[in-house]
């Protein structure tokens, strides 16, 4: 846990930092990472999950602030927290953030991104949730299952539904984790999809 939370981080504050100098505001990651087992999961899946949930604070913060990123477990789960201090997710639209390309941000944004973290995380056995508390700020935790949990089947998210007009859509991505989770949200919209990892 401790080493895909450093290379998330790597990747994605160089960006904002200089993103945030060039706003006048600032962008900080404040982490604990407790004594937690490892888990047995793609590297390359948590960390795109991690680094989705990770760049949605700081878009939720225009005028900078901290993100939090916690690390505990419990008897069954290693659990991640991405914590913002951002003006939080108003009660009505709580319910579809999970919906694929459901979004309040403007274009070129696609309302993918917590989809995908979703699946993916259904597909190892996981789940993704966000705390519905009012006031400022979310929080987004990811809980992943101790090894011995890991033969549990996860539940079928509902399929979501299709969109009026299909489309015809190449996805290419060198993960192929990302690339099947991405072909089968589309495809479940109806849509007909190709897929490459190069």
């Amino acid at each position: 846990p401790r080493q895909a939370l450093e290379e998330v981080i790597a990747s994605v504050m160089p960006a904002w930092e200089a993103r945030g100098h060039d706003r006048g505001v600032s962008y900080e990651v404040i982490t604990d990472c407790g004594l937690v087992p490892e888990v047995r999961v793609p590297f390359s899946a948590l960390t795109e999950v991690l680094q989705n949930l990770l760049l949605n604070a700081f878009e939720a913060m225009p005028a900078g602030g901290q993100a939090r990123i916690r690390v505990r477990a419990d008897l069954r789960y290693v659990l991640f927290s991405v914590s913002d201090d951002g003006e939080g997710i108003p009660p009505a639209i709580r319910p579809r953030i999970f919906d694929p390309f459901f979004t309040t941000k403007p274009a070129p944004s696609s309302g993918l991104g917590l989809s995908i973290c979703l699946r993916i995380m259904l597909s190892l056995g996981g789940t993704v949730t966000v705390d519905p508390a009012s006031g400022r700020g979310s929080t987004f935790t990811v809980r992943l299952p101790l090894l011995r949990e890991a033969q549990v089947s996860p539940a079928r998210p509902a399929p979501p539904r299709r969109m009026p007009r299909p489309a015809r859509i190449l996805v290419i991505d060198d993960e192929p984790l990302v690339v099947g989770a991405l072909a089968g949200l589309l495809q479940q919209a109806g849509h007909s999809v190709e897929t490459a990892l190069t």
